[in-house]
């Protein structure tokens, strides 16, 4: 992610609006609070995982929260954090290019097939 973010930046900064990007880790699912309120099932750490030998307490699988729960937790989580203003005119600009290729491309048909 940090690479992607590093990358998406250095093409903003020199071919787009000038600003660069920023990436922020957050934990989204499993909280301790989602595994208490969803009576998540957990089990021991495995002692192969390296991680284990820091870690106290009980794991928690992700895939224990069903899809469309998981869904919609990580949907808040990224439009919590979107700049609406910014993304809509994006989605308005993507429309227009959309538009534009499909009537370039409906000119090219219509010149090859005459």
């Amino acid at each position: 992610m940090g690479a992607f973010v590093e990358e998406m930046a250095d093409i903003d900064i020199h071919h787009g609006n000038g600003i660069g990007g920023s990436m922020e880790a957050i934990r989204i699912a499993v909280t301790r609070e989602q595994a208490d309120d969803m009576e998540l099932p957990t089990a021991p750490a495995k002692t192969s995982d390296s991680r284990a030998k820091r870690f106290v307490g009980e794991t928690v699988q992700c895939e224990a929260i069903p899809p469309n729960t998981l869904d919609q937790i990580v949907r808040d989580a990224i439009t919590s954090r979107l700049d609406m203003d910014v993304f809509n005119r994006n989605l308005a600009k993507e429309q227009e290019e959309r538009e534009g290729i499909e009537k370039v491309i409906k000119a090219i048909a219509f010149t090859e097939s005459a």
